[in-house]
């Protein structure tokens, strides 16, 4: 088997929730450790099926585990646990507007590729954006992927000014 992780299909992602379920309402067992398992499994459904969906088919079982851990005199314990929720969610909607943008980027670069580019940015344009992302320490990029990016900054500049105006 390789170095890379494996990623969850939809299913088994849905079956890990519904075998969750079933052990948060079979009651008793150690209720810190549903409370850890339903964390890292919403923060695979969160990355799965997006942000809002898990939201919504999480708040019964957070909701639930929470009854649990009031009846067991647990409820410190359980909610140092949940209590990474935000955190999940935070970079959650980190990486949805990530990859958001990656998308738009992908989508101007392919229309700026079939109709040519723009005029290439300068080297002191190069420099600063180097700067602006934090690694001048990285060997310079080859010429080809630098022509790239000066044609889609450049793009992006003209479009930029065709807004304003």
């Amino acid at each position: 088997m390789g170095d890379q992780p494996k990623t969850l299909t939809a299913a088994e992602v849905l079956g890990a929730i519904d075998s969750l379920e079933l052990m948060i309402e079979a009651g008793g067992g150690d209720v810190d450790a549903k409370a850890t398992l339903a964390l890292t499994t919403y923060r695979v459904a969160a990355r799965t099926s997006g942000l809002a969906w898990a939201d919504g088919r999480f708040e019964p079982i957070f909701t639930r585990l929470r009854e649990q851990a009031a009846a067991l005199g647990r409820q410190a314990q359980v909610e140092k646990i949940l209590s990474g929720i935000p955190d999940v969610q935070r970079l959650q909607r980190a990486s949805e507007a990530a990859v958001h943008d990656v998308e738009a980027l992908a989508v101007l670069v392919r229309e700026m590729a079939s109709v040519g580019g723009p005029p290439p940015l300068t080297d002191e344009e190069l420099g600063g954006l180097e700067e602006y992302f934090g690694r001048p320490a990285l060997p310079p990029m080859p010429e080809a992927t630098a022509a790239n990016v000066r044609r889609a900054l450049a793009e992006l500049r003209a479009l930029r000014a065709a807004q304003r105006s």
